[in-house]
């Protein structure tokens, strides 16, 4: 997608970078199925609903915690490690 980026380390994605640019005009998940915490955009129109659906049961063992910085106003820098703590 031309406003995502993919930080990847050792074939690992570390971070995924989404522009204020990316208006999606269908819903559509930026992160992967197999990810534990899934980020995406939801798009309906006005009036619109989210028809009832099933989250398959999986039982996942979770090492680590999942982060979501939104920045909606500004700018921020952020400084991206990988697994051996280097920049």
């Amino acid at each position: 997608m031309e406003f995502v980026e993919e930080i990847v380390w050792m074939g690992q994605p570390l971070s995924y970078i989404i522009r204020r640019e990316l208006s999606p005009t269908s819903t559509v998940f930026l992160t992967p199925a197999e990810f534990t915490q899934q980020l995406g955009f939801v798009v309906y129109p006005a009036g619109g609903e989210v028809k009832p659906h099933l989250h398959r049961s999986l039982e996942r063992k979770i090492k680590g915690t999942s982060e979501v910085l939104l920045v909606r106003k500004g700018r921020c820098e952020v400084d991206i490690y990988d697994h051996a703590k280097e920049l």
